[in-house]
C-alpha cells in the first residue's frame, strides 16, 4: 500500500509540478481601500432632506421620445426633491459643502450602492456633522488643481473664489471655508474655469434677473 501510494504521488508531482508563482518576501504592501476598489462610472443623486445614494452608470439608459421613463426613487418623504444629479467615477472625491461653510472630503465609493427606487442614506451618517447642520451642496472632483476655482455664494450675497487646491487635504473634521461674518449660510457654487480664460459666469437672483460676472483674479481668497 506504501509503495502505491508513493507511486502516485510521483506521477502527480511529474504531471502537475509548476514552478512556485509567488515570492516569500519582506517588502509587503500596505493596499489603501481605493486600490481594492474597481473604478467604475457612476451616478450621485442628492435630496433637499440630506440623502444620498449612488448608483451605476448603466442603471440609467437614454429613452426614446414619448416613452414614460424609468422609476426612480419612489419612497421619497413628502416635500422632499431631488436637488442634485451628478456624474463621477468611484476613484473621485466627493467635495460636500455644508450651509454653515465648512468642506468635507468623501471618497465616492463610500457613498453607499444602491437601487434605483431606493431612498439611500442620510449624508449625516457619512460624515462628522451634526444633525442640525445640512449640506448645501456637493461637488465631485478628479484632481485638485491650481488652475481650477471654486465660486461660492452665501445668502447675505458674499462671494469668493478660491482655488480648487485649497481643498487638497481635508482633514476628517472639515475645513472652515473662512468667512468674514459668523453665519454665512451657503446657497451655491459654480466650477470657475482659470484665471486667464475670458469666461464669464451667469448669476440669477429670485427677482428673475441676472448677472453675468466675469472670472478676475481679485475675487480670489
Amino acid at each position: 500500500m506504501l509503495a502505491l501510494i508513493k507511486e502516485e504521488l510521483a506521477l502527480l508531482k511529474t504531471k502537475f509540478a509548476t514552478p512556485r508563482r509567488t515570492r516569500l518576501g519582506d517588502d509587503v504592501k500596505d493596499f489603501t481601500d481605493a486600490e481594492l476598489i474597481e473604478e467604475q462610472h457612476a451616478v450621485i443623486i442628492t435630496t433637499a432632506d440630506g440623502f444620498v445614494k449612488r448608483l451605476p452608470l448603466d442603471e440609467l439608459s437614454a429613452q426614446r421620445r414619448g416613452t414614460r421613463g424609468k422609476a426612480g426613487m419612489t419612497n421619497m418623504r413628502d416635500g422632499d426633491a431631488v436637488m442634485q444629479v451628478l456624474h463621477c467615477n468611484t476613484h473621485q472625491t466627493i467635495l460636500c459643502l455644508s450651509a454653515t461653510g465648512v468642506a468635507y472630503a468623501l471618497p465616492a465609493y463610500k457613498i453607499p450602492c444602491t437601487s434605483r427606487t431606493s431612498r439611500g442614506v442620510l449624508l449625516n451618517q457619512l460624515l462628522p456633522i451634526e444633525a442640525t447642520e445640512s449640506i448645501a451642496t456637493v461637488l465631485p472632483v478628479n484632481e485638485f488643481s491650481t488652475s481650477v476655482y471654486l465660486v461660492l455664494l452665501t445668502r447675505l450675497g458674499y462671494i469668493k473664489k478660491t482655488p480648487l487646491h485649497a481643498f487638497s487635504k481635508i482633514t476628517a473634521p472639515g475645513l472652515r471655508l473662512g468667512w468674514a461674518h459668523a453665519h454665512p449660510r451657503l446657497i451655491a457654487r459654480l466650477r470657475a474655469p482659470p484665471a486667464s480664460s475670458p469666461a464669464s459666469r451667469p448669476l440669477a437672483p429670485s427677482r428673475r434677473r441676472a448677472l453675468r460676472r466675469p472670472s478676475r483674479p481679485p475675487l480670489c481668497r
